[in-house]
């Protein structure tokens, strides 16, 4: 599984562990168990495709999941192309796997559309603060 770990250390409000697109078994992240971090009320923060977030949720149905979509698929293009960094057949095929994720989204508990960088983040800040709130909340 592909995607990045960020797991907070007790007692510290910014230290957290990053671990840069490497793969990795989603139980067992650099030999710590989100399972056990979980049970001591450590947030767990795992930004991974969606196959990865399906297992998640199965392994660990209190986890929350958020699905991160763009506003339309005309705007995900623009912002592709605009970066020019990459092929056009690269760009395609993240527009057909962007609509096979988005297809994917019902999957997941929330949702928040990028459109706005800072309000999209503070979307996401809010639901992680709520989840640590309410730990048993599902």
């Amino acid at each position: 599984m592909h995607g990045k770990c960020f797991r907070q250390h007790p007692g510290s409000e910014n230290d957290h562990e990053d671990i840069q697109d490497q793969i990795y078994n989603p139980g067992d992240i650099k030999g710590k168990s989100i399972g056990q971090d979980m049970e001591q009320q450590i947030p767990v923060i795992l930004v991974i495709e969606v196959e990865g977030a399906g297992n998640i949720k199965r392994m660990y149905p209190g986890s929350t999941t958020i699905f991160v979509m763009p506003p339309d698929m005309k705007e995900l293009e623009r912002r592709l192309r605009y970066r020019g960094t990459e092929a056009e057949e690269v760009i395609q095929k993240r527009l057909r796997r962007a609509e096979t994720e988005i297809a994917r989204s019902a999957d997941y508990d929330e949702h928040v559309v990028n459109d706005v960088v800072d309000t999209c983040a503070e979307e996401i800040y809010s639901i992680i603060q709520k989840r640590i709130a309410e730990p048993d909340a599902e």
